[in-house]
């Protein structure tokens, strides 16, 4: 049975579109569309978002956004809290006295708990010790060009630093940015770095010839 991430995943694929350039296309982050794909829908701000990023990266695929939203309704839903979680999650909290009738339900909580408990300690260890996201729009590294200058695009984490050959560049509040680079006769190196808050640094680097 396909879920709404394999359905969109595969129709990009079968496109041959990357994850930078849909993420350019739609206006939505790089790691928003990867969680898209991944079904890990909890990685989104909210339900509300959740569902307006479905129905437009479909749109921008060209998958029926009913389909595809019918899918999306039938394997999730939003809790109390606004979030999207897994039906198969929830069904068992609404069923009345289940966990005060099932020893099932007592250790399905406490597993459930636990594994809660884990995957925040996880994630916790993964957001300190990784630099943020980084992706260039533009240039194509290897490019050959024949003015004095090329824009340099990308998107970052909004929270991040970034850094072209040195200097500071300002960040939308979606994390978007660009810049003018200068380039000299020859071979031109251009280094794009972002840093988070913890120190972490991501790096990306094009190499353009004029």
């Amino acid at each position: 049975m396909k879920t709404v991430g394999k359905i969109l995943k595969e129709t990009r694929k079968k496109k041959e579109i990357s994850l930078v350039r849909a993420a350019s296309s739609t206006r939505i982050r790089l790691g928003f569309l990867r969680s898209i794909e991944n079904n890990d829908f909890a990685r989104l701000p909210s339900a509300a978002s959740a569902y307006g990023f479905v129905k437009n990266y479909a749109e921008y695929l060209g998958v029926s956004t009913e389909r595809v939203l019918a899918v999306f309704r039938r394997d999730f839903l939003t809790d109390k809290k606004g979030r999207v979680v897994p039906r198969g999650l929830v069904k068992p909290l609404d069923t009345p006295g289940f966990f005060r009738s099932s020893r099932l339900g007592f250790f399905l909580a406490t597993f459930c708990f636990i594994a809660a408990i884990l995957a925040y300690l996880g994630w916790q260890y993964f957001s300190l010790s990784r630099g943020p996201q980084l992706a260039l729009v533009s240039p194509d590294d290897q490019v050959r060009v024949f003015g004095d200058s090329i824009e340099v695009a990308g998107n970052s984490e909004p929270d991040a630093t970034v850094r072209i050959n040195g200097e500071s560049i300002v960040l939308s509040g979606r994390g978007d940015f660009t810049a003018i680079v200068f380039l000299k006769e020859g071979k031109n190196v251009i280094l794009v770095e972002a840093t988070n808050k913890w120190g972490k640094k991501t790096r990306q680097v094009r190499e353009v010839y004029r």
